[in-house]
């Protein structure tokens, strides 16, 4: 049984140990983290000089995590994703203890029936599977609660484990600001074990001290300020909220939850509620209760906010589930045994052995048929990983003295070059110099004397639409466009079309001119996974298609004519057509604009 349960447990985080990048803006992290290792604070303004407003928003909302990849790329290096791949997985295991160790705390369910709570839950182990923000933020939370001393001390010892317990709270919320959400958990273990007045005061010294004591020196080292980064929440918040929709909300639960869990947990709450006292009730059953309850509205990806809770998921699940294996005791004789034992078979033979229905929300996730799901997981993090060879490919063939034109059609197809170009030893020129040689380049790259002009078609996010309410058909076919009306003035040997999993006509207009003007260009969808499923994996895999200078000319006519038919369904008011009066509308919190 221990064997078969190693087996089971290694099989389930076998991804854990390759996590690759789940979208652009984990790419953009990177980028900034190689640019201030190489730029000092000036860094920032290369990392994204046609959008500052997401260099804004990601740095003020994620320095912590920058800082974090700063050191593990000075140590294993720009090239590849080895320093953000260790960082992602030494989080999977501090995340995992921590959960494991609050939980073993407050439950009376033995380890393994713990630990088995952890591996049914698919949104506790997916996690791992890639790189995000939210994992390194909940594991030092996490951490944080898991430190808090199980019995009264002194007040110096409490004073000194209570700084400490400050500090990793300050670092979760600088990796990521949504772990202030578990500010009333930790505040609530400030009275634990009925502490004197002396005790309790020292506890909150040492804990404001500590947490003082980073964020300030944070502020003071870093261009982070929290007055800066509260407005931006507020004004991506309402960008998020649009995606939201009772369809994607449900998606979304069910992808962290699974189909097992959810019972489990009422029944565990159940359970726990009945053997405890009213302390033991609040702290554990309601405050977590409240929690999800804030917070499940607004999760529309299976990361966001809902690792936070891992502990009592972990503790109430557990119990149902060991209510569960309990009626399968030959004493248990009862008719809800009679009922539960092929409910329960049936059930868990379905959830681990049933046909795969994939649904892309952070990769591919499957409510059942889970024993399948390692190998899915394997099979799309290879497509990222190949994806992102290829673009490595790319950056290596460029010859000496050679300019190389890019024209990418999809906002990971950006990020992702970017960081690839940036570990494959090209630099980003300052706009002022690129605006020089190349007027209506995005961005250039180039590494002694090779160079790589980069023009960017998408609007990442729907900026102008979703944060200033311009239509979409401008933002698509003027602001996103206008660079490619000019192609004529960028001396270029040859070019490349680069784009990140399926073709989308509507998301991708650059790629849709080129498919409108040769049907015989258009590329092929990612290919199926061996894998049988009832939909297909989008694999992250790059498209690089090259194009020669008739195809590139013929890009450019067709968007003279798409930015001529937008600017007249745009009469009566000023759209904005350049990134010049895009950096001013938007602004540039770290100085005169780049």
């Amino acid at each position: 049984m221990v064997a078969l349960f190693a087996l089971f447990t290694a099989w389930t985080l076998w991804p854990a140990l390759s996590p690759v990048h789940i979208e652009g803006f984990s790419a953009e992290l990177q980028s900034m983290a190689i640019l201030l290792n190489r730029h000092g604070s000036h860094g920032l303004a290369y990392a994204d000089q046609a959008y500052p407003i997401s260099t804004e928003f990601l740095y003020l909302t994620r320095s912590g995590l920058i800082i974090l990849l700063q050191v593990f790329m000075r140590i294993f290096g720009e090239s590849g994703d080895l320093g953000f791949r260790l960082l992602m997985m030494v989080s999977m295991a501090t995340f995992v203890a921590s959960a494991f160790s609050i939980a073993r705390r407050w439950s009376q369910d033995s380890a393994p029936i713990l630990f088995l709570a952890l591996l049914i839950t698919p949104g506790l182990v997916e996690i791992g599977f890639y790189f995000s923000d939210n994992l390194p933020s909940a594991a030092l939370a996490l951490l944080a609660m898991a430190i808090v001393p199980k019995e009264g001390v002194s007040p110096r010892k409490a004073f000194g484990v209570w700084a400490v317990i400050g500090a990793l709270f300050a670092a979760a919320i600088l990796v990521r600001s949504d772990a202030v959400l578990l500010a009333p958990g930790l505040i609530a273990c400030l009275f634990l074990n009925k502490p004197k007045a002396l005790e309790t005061t020292s506890r909150v010294a040492g804990g404001a001290f500590g947490f003082g004591i980073l964020f300030g020196l944070a502020c003071t080292v870093t261009p982070f300020h929290l007055s800066e980064a509260l407005p931006i929440i507020k004004l991506f918040g309402k960008m998020q909220s649009v995606g939201l929709g009772p369809d994607r909300l449900r998606d979304v639960r069910m992808a962290f939850f699974g189909m097992l869990t959810p019972f489990l947990l009422v029944i565990g709450i159940i359970v726990n509620w009945r053997r405890s006292g009213w302390a033991w009730r609040l702290g554990v059953i309601v405050l977590p209760v409240l929690f999800y309850a804030a917070v499940l509205p607004r999760a529309y990806e299976p990361r966001y906010y809902l690792l936070l809770g891992a502990p009592a998921l972990l503790i109430h699940g557990a119990a149902g589930l060991r209510w569960v294996l309990d009626q399968w005791k030959p004493s248990s004789k009862s008719l809800v045994a009679t009922i539960v034992r092929p409910v329960s078979l049936s059930l868990a033979l379905f959830i681990a052995l049933g046909p795969l229905d994939i649904n892309l929300l952070d990769g591919p996730r499957t409510a059942y048929g889970r024993l399948w799901t390692t190998f899915v997981w394997r099979d799309w993090q290879h497509g990222v990983n190949s994806g992102l060879d290829k673009l490595d490919h790319v950056a290596l063939a460029v010859a000496p003295g050679e300019k190389v034109l890019a024209i990418s059609t999809q906002f990971n197809a950006d990020d992702y070059f970017r960081v690839r170009m940036l570990g494959d030893g090209f630099d980003i020129l300052p706009e002022d110099q690129a605006q020089r040689e190349f007027p209506v380049a995005s961005e250039v790259y180039r590494r002694g004397d090779r160079t790589v002009v980069h023009i960017r078609t998408p609007d990442p996010y729907f900026y102008l639409g979703n944060l200033y309410g311009q239509p979409n058909f401008y933002s698509t076919d003027i602001q996103v466009m206008w660079s490619l009306t000019s192609l004529k003035t960028i001396p270029f040997t040859r070019a490349v079309l680069l784009n990140w999993g399926a073709v989308n006509p509507i998301f991708d207009p650059a790629f849709h001119l080129v498919g409108k003007a040769r049907p015989e260009w258009r590329l092929e969808f990612p290919k199926e996974s061996f894998i049988p499923k009832k939909a297909p994996i989008y694999d992250g895999d790059v498209f690089i298609q090259p194009v020669n200078f008739d195809q590139v000319e013929q890009i450019r006519l067709r968007a003279e004519k798409e930015v001529m038919i937008a600017r007249k369904r745009a009469r009566g008011w000023t759209p904005i057509t350049s990134y010049q009066d895009f950096h001013e509308k938007f602004g540039w919190r770290f100085g005169p604009a780049p």
